[in-house]
């Protein structure tokens, strides 16, 4: 059985459990640092080792949340790949957030409770393949700088939509850390952008066209 996560983090969750004798895979930093749900499609490159791993699976399970955004782009990505590489595969999913809406992460979950999270995997038919591929085939060929999730699905968006929300939440402050503001972002946003970096480069191109003001300390 193949375990496919998003990030690193999880991937050593997993190889504290049960699941230590799987091949886990995780696919965030396989993209030169581009992320599933930032950037333009049309530059991304399938990492070789992802592929050869399906390749030559019979069984592969993959862990995501549908109420992060990198999750369900990392998951409609996968099945994108499946579906035209290989049908001959048994592929289950484990919704993270559908089984225990407290956690928005498998990053959340205890040990104890990713063992019990086995149980609701979902094994997903032929027909559940091409449905969740053409999804992805949609948004490659919409090809925006942003993939987010509005009203529970994700939508094709221009950069501008999440740097004028930050914007505007800055405008609250007369001044604030960088990373006080991050988290505060995220935690009070309904895109729920999981990770750090997305954010960062958007913070960071506004900074480099003048508008946010860094104060450094003395």
């Amino acid at each position: 059985m193949l375990e496919i996560v998003n990030e690193s983090q999880q991937k050593l969750l997993l190889e504290r459990t049960s699941l230590k004798s799987n091949e886990i895979y995780s696919i965030n930093k396989k993209f030169n640092d581009h992320m599933l749900n930032v950037g333009k499609l049309d530059k991304l490159s399938v990492p070789k080792e992802l592929l050869i791993k399906i390749n030559k699976q019979k069984n592969i399970r993959i862990w995501y949340s549908s109420k992060t955004s990198e999750d369900l782009n990392m998951y409609l990505y996968i099945l994108n790949l499946i579906y035209k590489k290989n049908n001959n595969i048994n592929v289950y999913a484990i919704d993270i957030y559908k089984q225990n809406n407290k956690y928005y992460s498998l990053s959340e979950c205890s040990e104890e409770e990713i063992e019990n999270l086995l149980q609701y995997k979902n094994k997903l038919s032929h027909k559940d393949l091409k449905t969740f591929s053409d999804i992805w085939d949609k948004l490659v060929k919409e090809n925006a700088d942003l993939r987010l999730i509005i009203d529970g699905k994700l939508k094709s968006l221009p950069l501008t939509y999440l740097t004028d929300k930050i914007l505007k939440k800055l405008s609250n402050y007369k001044e604030i850390e960088e990373y006080k503001f991050i988290s505060s972002f995220k935690i009070e946003s309904n895109y729920l952008i999981n990770n750090y970096y997305t954010i960062e480069d958007i913070i960071s191109k506004l900074i480099k066209e003048n508008k946010i003001i860094i104060k450094r300390k003395n």
